[in-house]
Formats: C-alpha cells, structure tokens, sequence
C-alpha cells in the first residue's frame, strides 16, 4: 500500500468523521426558551410555565420547595414567602426562572372618599394571602385612620376613616411585613361644610318646614359588582323638596353611599360602591313630607372567587386556565370556580360541609360525616402534588375495598403495588406487569350476579406466592349487593354479614331489600318500602309524618331519636288508638323490631 493512498485515506476519513460529529448537534438548541425569566407569586396561588422551541421532554424541578413547588407540566405554586429557582431541563441543558413569592394582594372598596369635618366613614379592605394588616395616614391633622375594633369577615375587613379637619392626606393600607410590596392607598378629600352637599344631616333646617311635589329615580335597580361603583340620579321637583332630601340604606357591610347635590338640575346625585355580595335597598324621602319617597333596590354582585359554592355558574374567571366544577345535591346544581391543578379533595370538602351533606366514594381532605350510624370512612395516606396527604372515603358498610381503592388511586394519579383496583392501574415503571382476573358480584340494580375486572399492579420478577394470595383471597369474597335499594328479583348476599327482606307490593308482586345483620337503619328501611308501596303501615317508625285520614282509627306518634353517632331525628309511627295493645306496638316499632311492613307481615330470607 502507497503512503499516497494512505495518506487519501485517512483525509477522507477524517472528513467523513467530521460530518457525522457536525450532524448530532440540534441546529434548533439556541430556540430552547423557558416562558419567564422570573415571575412574583401571591402566596397559595399559582402559575404555569413552559418551554418552546423543542419536542423533547422536559424534567421540571424546584430549588426549595418549601418556597414554591413545580409539578411534572410546570405548574408552579406559591408556598411560603421568599425567593427560588425554577430549573426546567431540556437534553443536556438547564434553563431557570426566578420565582419571588410575597405574602398577598389588597384591594379597597373605594380609592378615593369625601368627608366633612367630625364625618365617619367605613372602607371595605380585601385582603389576600395575609390578614396582617396595617394603617397610615399623612396627615392626621386631615384624617385618622383605625380598624376600630374590626374583624375579618372570610377576606373582607372594614377600616374606620374620620375627618378630623379640612385638606387633603393619603391613607396607606399595607401587609404588616411587605409595606413596601403590598399595599394601597385610599386618597382623602376634607371640605368645610357645603350646602350643595347633603349627608344625613339629622339637624336639617328644613324640619319645620311644610314642602310639596315629588321626586323621581333614574333607574328602577342598581347592580354593583364587588369593588366597582355605580352612580345614578334622583330629580326633585323644586328647590325646596330637594333640600328636604335624606338618604338611608339598609346594608351594614354589602355596600356603601356617598350622596352629593347638583342644585342647577335639583337633583341628588348617589353613588354605591360595591364591598361583598348582598342585596339590600336605598331609600330617598322627604323630612318634612312622608309621601315623598322613593325606594330603590341593590344587588352586590360577586367577583370570581376560588372554592366558593354558587347556585349560579360564574361567567367569568381569576385566570384563563381555571374550570367550573359542578355538584348536584338533590335535584339542585351547585358550582364552583377552581384553579388550573386544583386539589379535588378540599373542593368536595368545601361543598360537603356548605351543603352539610357528604357522599360516598369521594375523596375529602377533612374525616366526611357519615350518612348511616354503620357506614365507614377509610383513611388513606396518598401522594398528592408531590406530598404526602391524609385522605378519607365515605363508603357503605360491606363496601368493596378494591373499588375504593380504586378511587384514591385514580385521585393522587398512584398505583401501589400488590394492591386489588377496579380499573386497570398504570405502571410505575416500563417493566411492571399488570395481573387481572374476574369474580362474581351483585347487579345494584337488578340483584343478579354478574362478572366483573380485577387488576393487580406487581414489579418486575414479582413474588408470586404474595400475589396469589391476594388474587385467591378476593376472588373468594363475595360482593353485596347496595344495601337499603328495591329489587325485583332475590339478591345474592353474604348472609354472615347481610339479610334480604321480603315484602309484597300489591297483590302478587314479590319485592326485597338486602340491610346488614347489625346496624340496620330502620327507619331508612321503612322510608324505602313506604315510598315503594305508596301508603304508610300501621306501627312502622317513618322519619316522614303520616297523614291522616281517619281520625276515629288513625293517630299519630312522633319523638326524638338520637343516633349512636349523636345525631337527633324526628320519628313517627301511626297507630290505631282503638287498639288495646297500641302501646305495646307502638314501642316494638320504636325499637326497630316492627315487622309490619306493606300490607302483610314482613318475611327475612
């Protein structure tokens, strides 16, 4: 071999070489670009950030997440005051935002207020994040400024403004440790004393005096909403009746007035000014005549608010991101406005307890009530935006443990391992098997036995002696049908937890009802066969009163009962006066052991 073509040979191949190296660098790597550079965060409210300029995966980490936590889709969460970095790694690089958490957001009822000398006026506050609160004025010779005793109402608090004498002064309104990041200011006009300006005045001159004529609204209602003003005119017929004007309103905290004159038009000029949600009136009468008057109603509309249950869907949203949730409590439809990646555990918590009604098969952050003195709640210690939380599940009594679960599994977005789920679980990692099988349980609606899917979650090389074990255990378990429902057809129970009752629904048709051996709600089960067969039964305790329709062989006996769990309710129990042994019967019923169910005596299968 020549040293030419040696020496050809490797250029060449050192050419080739350089190629390759040149083709495996992005030509896109300097369009990689985190959205912020640095964001300011309200304590407890969030932010979502995002990477462009690349397909590739993007690992989302904190640098103190006590300060600000990031989930897996850049989602970030203000948690403490302070300062972080949010790292967002894309290949081989690392971009970062600075995040600065401050302590809240205030806002005021009114920027700017009018007064006359020895005049008091209130100023609804609205404080987010913080409740520590501080007042200054810059000139108290002007105003003074105090919280007079005040006290949160949810995020509202009143502040006390009293003219002291005529000027102008800036009043500051501020987070306790952030005055320099978290304030606002009200600006405050004191005048001397005008006769164009009518205020309440107890005092008028016009007392004594005789007026005619009428007054007259502009609108017939006024709408304000939460932190906004509306204006609107009421015209006098004369000089002498607008003097003789007064103003009062009804509300003490939904909203404010402030009335001035405009003699050139005989009119009064009123302004409201929204503070928090409430319907009142404004009424504008005569001092010296009654027939004159005019009433006016106010409705104070809500701004958007997180975690707030409304009978009415909100219009409009705090950020683009956020989502309405529904929940039906009876026939009626409650909503809620909640944040992108909210925690679906204390919104359910947040209705239950406004609502006063807990359901099963939810998950809730705070122990639920239950609804029966035998139903349970399962606790359950689950991962939830990255922590660990304690979680908790309403649930019947002879509930199915998979299905629940089943329910917290699908709730943090974990499956655990070597756990029985209802619903296909997803891996942990690339080379988890998934085990299934089927068993036998009960129709709720129909009470015949029918097939359903069990999953198992195991790792990779899995102890199979342990997985058998669970998979023969629940397979030999034999699922109840839902306790306290019609069916038509005999249902399949686990008679050493449950029993099926049998009643006749007019003159041929079987019906029955699966209740627990221990524990039964009696008065549940009478209230379900009552509304079944239409007509109540003679000493049978019902929670709803009979009616009466024949006073001669027909009366009623109502008491209070208390439940294990403490709860009172009202019981009653119709009985014929005539019989001998009323009493008697009357307390077997009291005790549950009635069996005067429908038009015959009640069987137990």
């Amino acid at each position: 071999m020549s040293k030419n073509f040696l020496r050809s040979f490797l250029s060449t191949l050192l050419a080739l070489m350089m190629i390759v190296t040149v083709a495996v660098v992005p030509a896109s790597a300097a369009s990689v670009k985190l959205s912020k550079s640095s964001i300011s965060l309200t304590k407890g409210y969030s932010t979502t950030l995002s990477v462009s300029g690349t397909t590739s995966k993007v690992t989302w980490t904190t640098g103190n997440k006590n300060v600000a936590t990031v989930s897996s889709k850049g989602k970030v969460v203000g948690k403490k005051v302070g300062s972080t970095y949010i790292y967002a790694k894309v290949n081989s690089s690392t971009l970062k935002c600075k995040v600065t958490v401050v302590a809240g957001k205030i806002a005021v009822g009114q920027s700017s207020v009018e007064l006359e000398p020895g005049d008091t006026t209130k100023v609804r506050i609205k404080a987010l994040g913080t409740h520590s609160l501080s007042v200054s004025t810059s000139d108290s010779s002007v105003v003074k400024a105090s919280w007079s005793g005040a006290k949160f109402s949810g995020n509202y608090i009143n502040l006390t403004l009293k003219a002291v004498g005529s000027g102008s002064a800036r009043v500051k309104v501020y987070a306790k440790n952030y005055p320099k990041s978290v304030y606002k200011y009200i600006d405050v006009d004191v005048i001397g004393e005008d006769d164009d300006d009518i205020i309440d005045d107890e005092n008028s001159s016009n007392d004594n005096t005789t007026v005619s004529g009428n007054i007259q609204s502009s609108v017939s209602a006024v709408s304000v909403a939460e932190g906004a003003s509306q204006s609107f005119t009421v015209y006098a017929s004369s000089s002498s009746v607008l003097s003789s004007l007064k103003v009062t309103s009804s509300s003490l905290f939904g909203f404010g007035i402030r009335t001035t004159t405009d003699t050139s038009r005989k009119a009064l000029v009123i302004t409201v000014y929204g503070y928090s949600a409430e319907t009142g009136t404004i009424k504008v009468y005569s001092t010296s005549d009654s027939k004159i008057a005019v009433t006016i109603p106010v409705t104070v509309t809500a701004d958007a608010q997180y975690y707030k249950l409304l009978t009415v869907k909100p219009t409009t949203k705090i950020l683009q991101t956020d989502t309405v949730i529904a929940f039906q409590n009876g026939t009626t439809t409650y909503y809620m406005l909640v944040p992108y990646g909210y925690d679906p555990a204390y919104a359910n918590s947040v209705a239950a307890k406004a609502l006063n009604s807990y359901s099963y098969n939810l998950v809730y952050d705070t122990t639920p009530q239950k609804k029966l003195a035998n139903d349970q709640v399962v606790p359950k210690n689950v991962i939830f935006n990255g922590t660990t939380q304690a979680r908790y599940v309403l649930a019947p009594y002879g509930y199915d443990s998979a299905f629940v679960d089943t329910v917290f599994a699908k709730y943090s977005g974990i499956y655990d391992y070597y756990t029985v789920y209802t619903e296909r679980p997803t891996s942990q990692t690339f080379s988890d098997e998934v085990l299934s099988w089927t068993i036998t349980k009960t129709n709720a609606s129909t009470g015949k036995a029918e097939t359903s899917a069990r999953y198992m979650l195991v790792p990779f090389g899995y102890d199979e002696t342990k997985a058998n074990d669970i998979k023969t255990k629940d397979m030999n378990t034999n699922v109840s049908a839902i306790t306290y429902t019609v069916y038509t057809s005999l249902p399949t129970v686990d008679p050493a937890n449950f029993k099926v009752i049998q009643w006749v629904k007019g003159t041929n048709e079987n019906h029955y009802m699966v209740v627990p051996v221990t524990g039964c709600d009696y008065i549940k089960r009478n209230d379900v066969i009552r509304k079944d067969v239409g007509y109540f039964s003679y000493y049978v305790a019902y929670s709803e009163k009979p009616t009466i329709t024949n006073s001669d062989t027909q009366a009623v006996y109502s008491l209070t009962l208390q439940d294990t769990d403490g709860t009172l309710r009202d019981v009653y129990i119709l009985y014929n006066p005539k019989d001998t042994d009323y009493q008697t019967k009357i307390n077997a019923a009291i005790g549950g052991n009635s069996a005067y169910i429908g038009v015959s005596q009640g069987s137990i299968k």
